[in-house]
């Protein structure tokens, strides 16, 4: 089944993700879990099974299963989590925050592998990355930062060792 996952951003109190089949008008099933406004989503594959992630003011990311329709793990974050990015090369999810703080979660286990402060750039507003690369461009208010990440991120709770540069 092929589906589009809907998430009215304009909406003052989205708290429900919406999943739609492809050629229906009317939304297939919601995903319910959120306490506050839905902000972000992405997908992440792990073997061959592959989730949605959702991030939220509520200071949560969940992740979902489409095929029971369900939240199988909820990440939790330091403050309100603005955009959230499955790496396509590393088994990473980089969540963004209200407070300038990015997590590294492990995208097999779903258990949290560093926690990087930005400093006084701004709430994290966007994520990116280069297909093939190691490198992530994380978008704040005032700065912009391109980092690498290396499979070896574990271990070490914090730091800015692996930061490539800043851009203002």
């Amino acid at each position: 089944m092929k589906v589009i996952v809907l998430l009215d951003l304009e909406a003052l109190y989205v708290l429900v993700v919406q999943v739609w089949r492809l050629d229906s008008s009317d939304p297939e099933y919601s995903l319910i879990g959120h306490l506050k406004k839905v902000t972000c989503l992405d997908f992440v594959t792990c073997g061959d099974q592959q989730y949605l992630i959702s991030g939220s003011y509520d200071s949560t990311v969940k992740i979902w299963d489409l095929q029971k329709r369900e939240c199988i793990c909820t990440l939790e974050a330091m403050s309100p989590v603005h955009c959230v990015l499955a790496h396509p090369n590393l088994p990473v999810i980089i969540t963004g925050t209200e407070h300038g703080i990015i997590h590294l979660w492990n995208s097999t286990d779903f258990r949290l592998k560093r926690t990087i402060s930005l400093g006084g750039g701004g709430p994290v507003i966007t994520l990116g990355c280069l297909m093939g690369s190691p490198r992530v461009v994380i978008g704040q208010e005032n700065a912009f930062f391109a980092m690498d990440i290396h499979d070896d991120w574990g271990g070490q709770p914090q730091g800015r060792d692996n930061f490539i540069g800043k851009f203002q």
